[in-house]
């Protein structure tokens, strides 16, 4: 297993404030270094990759019969919803960003709904003030208020807490090394922050990543409907490629996100299913290898801020390595 890697490397990794580094090939760490106080076995939050979860748990619900079907009217589950569009708005909308809310992502205004979820004590009670004022299932719209009313919906259905959920469901069942944690708004509301945070380490992320690249198969047992991972991973609009049900799909270049399109650049396998992971802002950076994908998809991804995203391939990666690991 490689930890020593070239000077550029590690520079571009404490630039970036890297805690975990982790290359994984055909379920095998072949590549692994952690900097600074971190450790393999230090959490760190999850930022947007929780939505990815999130949208695990509500297939799960219709799986188990908690949720009828996915086309579901939302207020159906919670009437209180607000706005011109809320009798409109499916289950599947939310997953999909494409419920038509009143939101703003930016989180440089501290009085913008995205900000507010990070220091509300009661984000429930924040999610039922915000409207839907545009019609539903017609244009995309990343909205983290879309994961966290969602995450209401799963709650509501299932009669559990979300961590509880998640726990039952997907964590306990893919062998963890370590627990995993949920942030939540307040001791006194108790509500589950399920838009960002997600706590855990690089090795345990990683098992969410793998249960999406066996189809939802976890040595051999079934944690979640093959059809769903399938279908998640594909665009939910037919003009927005980028999108699929509660994660960024394949990098389709030429948009506003991601430049000039190059065919050869577009990611697949574990790398689109859990881009979020991938990307932490730039907390934690990840390197993945997919199990034996055609040459063009072996592509690796740094996990800097969108838009700012350095890929390169597994022989140019070797290149960065120490000169004795390559």
């Amino acid at each position: 297993k490689t930890t020593n890697f070239s000077k550029e490397f590690e520079d571009y990794n404490k630039k970036m404030r890297t805690a975990a580094y982790v290359v994984i090939q055909n379920d095998t760490i072949i590549g692994e270094k952690y900097y600074e106080d971190y450790s393999v076995n230090s959490s760190t939050n999850s930022f947007s990759m929780a939505k990815t979860p999130v949208s695990l748990m509500m297939a799960k619900a219709f799986e188990q019969g908690y949720i009828n079907s996915l086309e579901d009217k939302v207020i159906d589950y919670i009437p209180e919803l607000k706005g011109e569009f809320a009798n409109d708005v499916k289950i599947i909308d939310l997953a999909a960003m494409t419920s038509g809310i009143d939101w703003d992502e930016g989180t440089s205004n501290p009085f913008s709904p995205v900000a507010k979820q990070y220091f509300y004590e009661d984000l429930n009670k924040l999610m039922l003030d915000q409207k839907f004022i545009d019609e539903p299932s017609k244009t995309y719209k990343y909205s983290s208020g879309n994961t966290q009313i969602l995450s209401m919906v799963i709650e509501k259905a299932t009669g559990m807490k979300t961590n509880d959920y998640f726990e039952k469901e997907f964590w306990s069942k893919i062998n963890p090394d370590n627990d995993a944690y949920w942030q939540i708004d307040s001791k006194e509301s108790g509500n589950v922050k399920s838009f960002c945070c997600l706590h855990s380490n690089a090795r345990d992320f990683s098992r969410l990543g793998k249960l999406y690249i066996d189809n939802g198969s976890w040595n051999g047992s079934q944690i979640i409907d093959s059809t769903f991972i399938q279908k998640s991973t594909k665009p939910y609009l037919d003009d927005f490629r980028e999108y699929g049900k509660g994660q960024l799909n394949n990098i389709y270049q030429d948009t506003k996100f991601y430049g000039k399109r190059n065919d050869d650049n577009i990611f697949d396998g574990w790398l689109k299913q859990f881009r979020d992971m991938l990307k932490m802002r730039p907390y934690v950076n990840y390197f993945v290898v997919h199990d034996n994908p055609p040459e063009f998809m072996n592509y690796l991804q740094t996990g800097t801020d969108l838009g700012n995203s350095k890929i390169i391939s597994y022989a140019e990666f070797e290149k960065v390595l120490a000169p004795s690991q390559a």
